[in-house]
């Protein structure tokens, strides 16, 4: 069993905190709403371990599976990890997420002990821009004045099925900045079509802690990535923590850039509740400004549990990113398990821009990365924003095109992963949301 001795001996080991990490405002924004919290959906089940965790779909088939790195209890939390696949199985065309039991030592990745450390943070992203997605991981080490590491493996298969290489630690120009723990999020933050690099940042010589985030631009390409000087209090967010922060990003509101979602780990031993910190991205999608702080805002709810680490992810299938944790804990029972809250924007209120006097179609709707985008109407001339989200909600394509009756418009997706797609099209005061599939 997971009891508190175990918990507060891997509070001790990650220096008072565990660490982990992983799209302006519009009229949309009011009706964001999350639905009531459930516990332990879509066939996940609670367990005895501490884990952390991703949502990617590792597979290439249109849904999105869970990463995660799990201490292994057989050689208790310091000495060895196992890195876990969740394969997502989803039913109903789709719209129901249905997780199978994990697989360990998925693919093929042993993950080798680090001295007096451990890994956090598995990330999975198409960092070299070759159709695939690649794994990066970030490391702690817990001995002070001690830097952790970021170790990337390579995807040398394809999008469906995925091999990975051996392990390079702290490529492409990627820094700890004398960090003790690394955990990485990649984003195109700035729009230039490049993924950039976030971590947090945390320091502890035995005396003091300190805790913030650093970010490193890519400077390089899609394809040759390379990243640039650290940087501090960038885009308007907070210059430091009280406590350790795990990052998450996507456009929560739907407004076409990328906001910040945040958790935190618990502080008192007799109180487990956790709440989460929202910052909303009020500029757009190449000059990035963070809004202050909203604790558990659009009915996101705080939760019982050792952490918030949230995960972002359309997990039913309607264009929206859902919230999924995996860390709630029972006090009872000493489990821990998965905390779930739809994201039910899509679901109320907005205008729907196709009707009986406008058109669109997009065919075929599953290609190898050529689409056509068709809109037809005869009302009056619309302007519209066409954009394009993966299925973690990362923005991926954006194009405005003038005021027009009649558009036909090539879409072209060969550069990305194979997987599902989802399309956007916003006029002044009405959305159309569809999806398509790249093979």
């Amino acid at each position: 069993m997971l009891r508190l001795e175990k918990v507060s001996s891997l509070r001790k080991a990650l220096g008072g905190a565990i660490l982990l990490l992983g799209l302006g405002a519009t009229s949309a924004q009011a009706q964001v709403s999350f639905a009531p919290l459930q516990e332990n959906p879509f066939g996940l089940m609670a367990h005895n371990d501490i884990r952390f965790e991703t949502l990617a779909d590792i597979d290439g088939d249109g849904d999105l599976d869970i990463i995660s790195i799990r201490y292994d209890d057989a050689t208790y939390y310091s000495d060895g990890q196992i890195l876990e696949f969740r394969e997502n199985q989803s039913t109903n065309g789709g719209t129901l997420a249905n997780f199978i039991p994990p697989i360990s030592d998925a693919f093929g990745i042993m993950l080798p002990n680090i001295d007096q450390g451990n890994y956090v943070n598995p990330i999975l992203a198409d960092l070299d821009g070759d159709g695939d997605l690649d794994l990066l991981i970030g490391s702690y080490i817990y001995s002070e004045n001690n830097d952790g590491d970021l170790y990337y493996y390579k995807n040398l298969g394809d999008a469906q099925n995925p091999s990975f290489g051996e392990p390079e630690i702290n490529p492409f120009g990627m820094s700890n900045d004398g960090s003790t723990a690394v955990t990485p999020k990649l984003v195109d933050i700035d729009g230039d079509g490049d993924l950039d690099l976030f971590s947090i940042y945390y320091y502890d010589d035995g005396y003091a802690a300190e805790h913030g985030i650093m970010f490193q631009e890519n400077t390089g390409t899609a394809t040759a990535p390379a990243f640039g000087s650290v940087q501090r209090e960038v885009f308007g967010l907070p210059s430091s923590f009280d406590n350790v922060v795990f990052l998450e990003f996507g456009d929560i509101d739907n407004d076409g850039d990328i906001d910040l979602l945040a958790g935190s780990s618990y502080y008192d031993y007799y109180e487990y509740t956790v709440s989460y910190q929202y910052f909303e991205n009020t500029g757009n999608t190449t000059n990035p400004i963070f809004a202050d702080e909203v604790i558990n805002p659009y009915g996101l709810e705080p939760q019982v549990a050792l952490f918030i680490w949230p995960m972002l992810g359309d997990l039913d299938n309607d264009g929206d990113l859902d919230v999924l944790t995996g860390a709630t804990y029972n006090q009872d029972t000493y489990e821990t398990g998965w905390g779930y809250q739809e994201n039910l924007l899509l679901s109320v209120g907005t205008e729907e821009l196709a009707n009986e006097f406008t058109q669109i179609a997009v065919f075929p709707t599953a290609s190898r990365g050529d689409f056509n985008v068709q809109i037809r109407t005869e009302e009056s001339p619309l302007a519209v924003t066409l954009s394009v989200f993966n299925t973690n909600g990362q923005l991926l394509q954006q194009q405005n095109y003038p005021a027009t009756t009649q558009l036909d418009e090539q879409l072209q997706l060969d550069g990305y992963p194979a997987g599902t797609y989802y399309l956007q099209l916003q006029s002044e005061q009405k959305r159309w949301t569809g999806k398509v599939v790249k093979q």
